[in-house]
């Protein structure tokens, strides 16, 4: 009597092709609207709230990290020219100063790869806009910030709430982007500063006074991690072929 085994592996994705197929045109074109954006007369004014978004994800990096290292947060402030600032007390400086721009390229990169795998798009623009609102209520003390992150934080849900399921998907893809490239576009701001004006404080200059590298090294890093996250994010996903024994 022949016995066999079938043995089959299943897709890395576990899902449907279709589905994926459709995630990664929604990521293409959510990339194709923010490329075309950089060309558009006063298109800055339409992005304008993005960038500040980034700023919150950028300083809530900042002070997440302190309170998972122990620290505490005494405020968050946002500012009109897309710039922040977070006070902090306490817990690990090292990581509290790389949970900034890292954490805002992961955050984006995040999304990114959520709604690659079929992750709700209405339900990641509400986590996003509950983000930003604890981050407001919790910590933004400066009127400017504290009145756009609950602009923004009411947005994003409201968003969540009533969009139709691919538009969600659509506004979720072109936020991880958004979120990504404004930090790489941050980071390329900190290299110039790091080269030319190494005296400027920035978050590099305050990590070369716990390691000392040149601000500019710092600067080089976390630029080079950037790109590594963003390509997990959105490489190419391999499928396994089917096998049989």
């Amino acid at each position: 009597m022949n016995n066999a085994n079938n043995i089959f592996l299943a897709n890395e994705s576990a899902g449907d092709p279709t589905r994926d197929r459709g995630a990664l045109q929604t990521l293409l074109l959510a990339t194709a609207v923010t490329v075309l954006l950089w060309f558009v007369p006063y298109a800055s004014a339409v992005t304008y709230p993005l960038r500040l978004l980034g700023t919150f994800i950028h300083e809530g990096g900042h002070a997440l990290a302190a309170l998972a290292t122990g620290g505490t947060v005494r405020e968050i402030e946002v500012y009109a020219d897309g710039s922040g600032v977070t006070y902090a007390l306490g817990g690990s400086a090292f990581a509290t100063i790389w949970a900034g721009y890292l954490g805002a390229t992961l955050y984006g990169a995040l999304l990114i790869a959520l709604v690659r795998r079929g992750t709700s798009g209405r339900t990641l623009l509400v986590a996003t806009g509950a983000l930003i609102g604890v981050l407001t209520l919790l910590f933004t003390r400066n009127l400017f910030g504290f009145g756009w992150g609950a602009a923004l934080a009411a947005a994003l849900v409201l968003l969540g709430l009533r969009l139709a399921p691919r538009a969600a998907d659509w506004a979720a893809a072109f936020l991880g982007v958004q979120c990504a490239l404004n930090a790489l576009f941050d980071l390329r701001t900190l290299l110039f500063l790091s080269s030319r004006q190494p005296a400027a404080t920035t978050d590099a200059v305050l990590m070369s006074g716990i390691l000392p590298l040149p601000p500019v090294v710092w600067a080089v890093v976390w630029t080079a991690l950037s790109l590594a996250l963003l390509w997990l994010a959105a490489r190419p996903r391999a499928r396994r072929r089917r096998a049989a024994a």
